[in-house]
């Protein structure tokens, strides 16, 4: 048998030094009543003390272990070691629990053995006169050590499942930790609306895009609608109004008026939850948007801008293209001179420069408004 591992065993019940239990102090006194004896323990063996989980007829906590007759019972842990008179064996009785103390002299004893066959402890009787022990009390204490290992199994399993507990707990904090970050780098909140108990929840992040701090009293509710642009209040209402009565989900944008005055656009999206035909809850998330409403219209204010240009160029260059081709057709039609030749061709690079001109203009503008664009975005 590896000491060691058999420690090990006894630690994992984390039983040592722990408080008084009824149960475990109901069997050491059913023990000493069955067998009529004045004391009786329950034991736990560590390597250099006998510590009692449960004690009747002595005023002690712990012994030393080299001088405790339940070490030798662990080395037997399949037996129930019987010691009829201490002091007529050569291996008690010269200890000081025989000699002094408690003067024993009857001692039975059995080990507490776990499911892998490791004895941690034992239930034990003891008398200050010598006596003998049946086989059927033999048996029957065992019995009763197996109801001691119930109980202490039964801990095990307890502290198992609370420790499972504490790691789940810890895994939905890291989550939690993980999500709030998460909504907090992408401007998004999230909110649950009960509608059985009018309990309306938002994260951490719907406060931050709205910037309210609720005071006692204040209605979440009321808040939000505080801040919502006056403009917008409307078609926020209605939408919230048709999602209860036509229990359909929804998606608008709308703006929010900041604290200090700035309008703030959000993206909302509302999902309802159906019980028995009706709403019974709201839930969604909320994702300031501002940046994409303003690139989105300042492309429209530029698309706009472009098809102005493109109608006011389309009338510039009318005029010196038309003239183009009068001078072409006019070398067509007629025989010139050279120096009518020359005057034609300088109409028609002034010409031709015109809508040069126009055309950089129309480039310019479409460069200058696209990196604008791409900064936007």
């Amino acid at each position: 048998m590896s000491e060691s591992d058999r420690l090990q065993a006894l630690d994992e019940y984390r039983i040592l030094d722990s408080f008084p239990e009824r149960e475990y102090d109901e069997i050491v006194e059913l023990t000493s009543a069955m067998f009529e004896t004045p004391i009786s323990f329950i034991s736990l063996i560590e390597s250099e003390r006998q510590w009692f989980k449960s004690i009747k007829g002595l005023d002690v906590e712990e012994a030393e272990r080299k001088y405790a007759f339940c070490n030798h019972t662990i080395r037997r842990p399949n037996e129930v070691m019987v010691v009829p008179d201490a002091t007529k064996d050569d291996r008690f009785k010269d200890n000081p629990y025989v000699v002094d103390g408690a003067k024993i002299r009857f001692y039975a004893g059995t080990a507490l053995v776990t499911e892998d066959n490791w004895p941690i402890g034992t239930l034990c009787v003891i008398d200050v006169k010598p006596r003998e022990f049946t086989q059927e009390e033999a048996r029957i204490l065992q019995i009763l050590a197996q109801r001691v290992m119930t109980l202490l199994k039964l801990r095990k399993e307890n502290l198992k499942h609370r420790q499972d507990l504490i790691l789940t707990k810890d895994e939905l904090d890291r989550t939690l930790n993980r999500l709030i970050e998460a909504q907090a780098t992408a401007r998004i909140g999230s909110w649950d609306w009960d509608l059985k108990t009018d309990n309306l929840y938002w994260s951490p992040e719907m406060f931050k895009i709205f910037d309210i701090t609720l005071e006692g009293g204040d209605s979440l509710f009321e808040a939000w609608m505080s801040r919502v642009h006056p403009d917008d209040k409307a078609i926020v209402k209605s939408t919230i109004v048709a999602g209860l009565k036509e229990a359909k989900d929804a998606v608008i944008e709308h703006r929010i008026i900041g604290s200090s005055g700035e309008v703030i656009w959000l993206e909302t999206i509302g999902n309802v939850k159906i019980k028995n035909g009706k709403v019974v809850r709201m839930s969604g998330t909320v994702q300031e948007v501002t940046k994409r409403k303003k690139a989105e219209l300042k492309k429209v204010i530029y698309t706009n801008a472009l098809k102005d240009m493109m109608f006011n160029l389309s009338h510039k260059v009318r005029q010196p293209i038309t003239n183009s081709l009068g001078l072409v057709d006019a070398f067509e039609a007629h025989d010139l001179s050279e120096n009518t030749v020359q005057d034609f061709l300088k109409y028609l690079k002034a010409s031709v420069r015109k809508i040069d001109e126009h055309i950089r203009e129309m480039s310019d503008f479409v460069y200058n408004s696209k990196e604008e664009l791409q900064d936007m975005n």
